[in-house]
């Protein structure tokens, strides 16, 4: 019995040998592609579960955004009140004083520069916001990603001191920056208006015709064929214009990290992508201002239904105008800045911020 299975074994050897390597290469090949497929899920859920945890802290930073925006704003408020204080102005007219067309003047500039300057810093404030915490949460969001894939415990090198330090860049605002713009725009409001008459009686048309020509200066926009602004003035008002010394080797590592996100948040502000969007919400934002001032004269002559015809004084109209300051950098709830906060163009350009500057580096910033 043995003899005749050995022979059969004999006979058919290459089979069995063949049939050996072709169930045994199989076998393997079965674990091979086994332990491959669990390495790709492995790396699927893992990569999913970093994109889970970026969309949640990129979630989180834009409310850091909008709530540090609004927290600034009545900062903001007094630094324009200080520049541009028309109380005093309206204080010394009610004493009917001698001076009066002279006061009355004096009011009529700073009114306007005060709503312009509103408008362009509050602006400036929403944006700049947007680029330092997406800036700095991405790279905070790799620091910690890098940190978690290490073995040892890396302390993150965007220190709680250099993100205070780099927070405090919006003080330049507040002070230096609104003092800056109030200049240029009071410039821009007394080519306009200084000859216009407190008499003038004003429609709708020519309320916004005049606004827009404070912008056509302030913002140079041209009109050939459209309007385009050039505002590559604009961001002196964010950043001073002497940084840090180029000599690397006086740095402290701290040092280091915070002239990285200095810089890198000065190329953004220069960039086209900003000033587009800039001039965006420059656009909204005045044609908001424009509703406020229809309605104010829409409600000077409710029984009109055709709010073009309607003219009111340049005197009557002045007082408004300075407390569109309390529209535009108002405490909560501050509808003007939340259409800024919540505009798809604005978010747009916050996830490509923190996108880009994810992208552009696996490692943290020194």
């Amino acid at each position: 019995m043995l003899g005749r299975i050995w022979q059969f074994v004999r006979r058919h050897r290459r089979k069995f040998i063949f049939s050996s390597i072709f169930f045994g290469g199989g076998f393997v090949l079965w674990q091979y592609a086994k332990g491959r497929l669990r390495q790709w899920q492995e790396k699927e859920a893992q990569d999913m579960l970093v994109i889970a945890r970026k969309q949640h802290h990129f979630d989180s930073n834009q409310r850091t955004c909008n709530m540090t925006t609004l927290s600034f704003l009545a900062t903001l408020r007094a630094s324009v009140t200080k520049l541009l204080n028309s109380d005093d102005l309206l204080a010394q007219l009610r004493d009917r004083p001698e001076n009066k067309i002279a006061l009355w003047d004096e009011l009529k500039i700073v009114a306007f520069t005060r709503l312009c300057v509103a408008v362009y810093s509050s602006n400036l404030l929403v944006i700049f916001l947007r680029v330092q915490l997406n800036v700095l949460g991405a790279y905070l969001f790799v620091e910690n990603m890098h940190n978690e894939r290490s073995k040892e415990f890396e302390e993150t090198h965007t220190s709680f001191e250099v993100q205070k330090k780099y927070m405090e860049m919006v003080q330049y605002l507040f002070r230096e920056g609104v003092e800056l713009m109030v200049e240029d725009v009071k410039s821009a409001v007394a080519t306009v208006m200084g000859t216009k008459s407190l008499k003038d009686k004003l429609t709708i048309n020519d309320l916004i015709e005049m606004i827009n020509q404070i912008r056509n200066i302030t913002e140079k926009r041209s009109l050939n064929g459209r309007i385009h602004s050039d505002l590559s003035d604009f961001p002196r008002y964010l950043l001073p214009g002497d940084g840090f010394d180029d000599d690397a080797r006086s740095f402290t590592r701290d040092e280091l990290v915070l002239k990285t996100l200095a810089d890198d948040t000065k190329d953004v502000t220069e960039s086209d992508e900003f000033a587009t969007l800039l001039r965006t919400c420059f656009d909204t934002s005045f044609s908001r201002i424009f509703d406020k001032f229809a309605e104010h004269i829409k409600s000077s002559n409710p029984s009109e239904l055709n709010l073009r015809v309607i003219h009111l004084p340049l005197a009557k109209l002045v007082p408004v105008t300075s407390n569109m300051l309390t529209y535009v950098c108002g405490d909560q709830p501050n509808a003007f800045i939340q259409e800024l906060l919540s505009m798809e163009k604005v978010q747009d350009f916050s996830a490509n911020i923190y996108e880009a500057f994810i992208q552009q580096s696996d490692q943290p910033p020194v």
